[in-house]
């Protein structure tokens, strides 16, 4: 099955869900969850999940870019965590109305709110027919949005669900056997003709279709690839592979892992390994490695960039490539200098041209020595620091130079004359 998102394109989208069916919470405790992307860039973008709407008061999470909000009433509006466009997140919300730290917010299975909903203890959070509804005031995409009544999720729970990963089949029955005799709702967004989209309804005892309706700027979309990477990592190179830190997709260029807390006068690896359908993982990736000072700050993971790097025409289309490289203020010794040539189709940087030992330096100086080319053929060079099993620069300057395989011209037009010396 194709994994499609629900996407909010506009302001005034909504979703009706779970609709006719005792799901809102009322004055029970609740738990929901839910996976998010935004590609939006109003700061006053707003996004409601779920919007449980009693006389007006609407509770729920509240995203005001870059804010991600829990509100219960008008008596909780706290920020929990700052979000980033095009990220893929995982969202949680627990509420247990008689706790002093009952309300809690999770992103990627992180804690990153806890705050008191006691004073909302008495709010009826209902909606008429018993249902709820997503709103949304810009780009938003969501997908897999779980729904739990009179259930508290543990940390536990949400880091399992999260690790289950998004563009699965849900596994219906451990959200059963999470709801027990409580109720539950969920929908994927992959089922659903026009304006409808179809869900599932826990009863507490058997499972039943819950169809749920569209109103204003909204709509199926296909999601594209969804995750197919786990990001782990693990303290001096111990990986820690029973909890993954981010899900993505192998064609995203980044991954935002929100609300990290690194401790000081550590190193950290961070891999990452691709995941089949059928559950079986890759092999690690290269580690990238986080060094954290006596004072919490991130070390730099490689060393300073090359400098003053000139191309020296010689004969028959070659050049000599000379740069320099100074060691001043730098945190890690470099184990050479990686050579990329671009001859017309663009730099690889996946595949350096040559490679240079740091160690033959001499007074800071380093030089290489390319290959002939053809004439005329205009070459740009771009060298790169890089340490072994740490990282590489970034580097994108470069020096350009047209190849000349012929020398000279050719001298004409001589003559010679004839002096007697006695």
């Amino acid at each position: 099955m194709e994994n499609y998102w629900l996407r909010f394109d506009g302001a005034g989208g909504e979703a009706y869900i779970a609709q006719g069916l005792h799901i809102s919470p009322g004055l029970s405790d609740f738990s929901y969850c839910v996976w998010y992307k935004s590609v939006g860039s109003s700061p006053f973008c707003t996004y409601k999940l779920p919007c449980l709407n009693n006389v007006g008061v609407r509770a729920g999470l509240t995203l005001e870019y870059p804010y991600l909000k829990a509100n219960l009433g008008n008596t909780v509006n706290a920020d929990a965590a700052e979000l980033s466009y095009d990220n893929k997140y995982f969202i949680a919300m627990t509420c247990d109305r008689d706790s002093a730290t009952g309300l809690k917010v999770y992103v990627n299975g992180v804690l990153v709110l806890t705050a008191d909903p006691t004073s909302a203890a008495a709010m009826n959070l209902s909606y008429p027919g018993n249902q709820l509804f997503l709103y949304s005031g810009c780009g938003d995409y969501i997908d897999q949005v779980r729904f739990y009544k009179g259930v508290i999720l543990t940390q536990s729970q949400i880091t399992g669900i999260y690790n289950a990963g998004m563009g699965i089949e849900i596994d219906e029955a451990a959200f059963a056997a999470i709801c027990g005799a409580n109720t539950g709702w969920y929908s994927e967004f992959d089922n659903g003709t026009g304006m409808t989209f179809s869900g599932r309804y826990w009863n507490g005892s058997v499972w039943s279709d819950s169809d749920g309706t569209f109103e204003g700027n909204v709509a199926y979309e296909l999601g594209g690839a969804p995750w197919d990477c786990k990001i782990y990592r693990g303290q001096d190179g111990i990986i820690d592979y029973e909890n993954s830190v981010a899900l993505m997709s192998s064609s995203d260029s980044q991954v935002s892992i929100p609300n990290q807390v690194l401790p000081p006068d550590t190193i950290w690896y961070y891999i990452r390994r691709q995941v089949a359908p059928c559950g079986l993982e890759s092999p690690d990736s290269p580690a990238c490695i986080i060094r954290i000072d006596a004072d919490g700050d991130m070390l730099p993971t490689t060393p300073n960039q090359p400098l003053s790097v000139t191309a020296i025409q010689f004969a028959g289309g070659k050049f000599l490539l000379r740069w320099r490289y100074t060691p001043i203020d730098h945190e890690i010794v470099p184990t050479g200098f990686h050579v990329y040539v671009d001859s017309g189709s663009g730099f690889n940087f996946a595949v350096p041209a040559a490679t240079v030992n740091y160690k033959l330096g001499g007074h800071g100086e380093f030089k290489w020595e390319s290959g002939a080319y053809s004439h005329g053929q205009r070459i740009k060079f771009c060298v790169r620091a890089y340490a072994q099993g740490k990282g590489e620069t970034q580097n994108t300057d470069y020096v350009a130079a047209v190849a000349d395989a012929l020398g000279p011209e050719s001298i004409t037009d001589v003559y010679a004359t004839v002096e007697q010396l006695s």
